[in-house]
């Protein structure tokens, strides 16, 4: 079973947390920032410069959602 992890966007100078990609399981493809950026209202505006993202292990989301 392909798990695909979240991704957490945000702007490289400020650290600012832009957009939160949800987590999926099952029949889903990976998605490149590129894709990502065209995909995300919060991010279309932004240079590939401007942005980057950390992959949060697969039910991570989950975990923070409960506490």
């Amino acid at each position: 079973m392909k798990q695909l992890k979240a991704k957490v966007y945000y702007l490289k100078i400020i650290g600012k947390v832009l957009a939160i990609t949800s987590e999926m399981q099952w029949a889903v493809l990976e998605t490149t920032k590129e894709q990502d950026i065209q995909i995300f209202p919060a991010v279309q505006n932004k240079s590939l410069d401007e942005i980057d993202f950390v992959e949060l292990e697969y039910g991570t989301l989950l975990q923070l959602s409960i506490m």
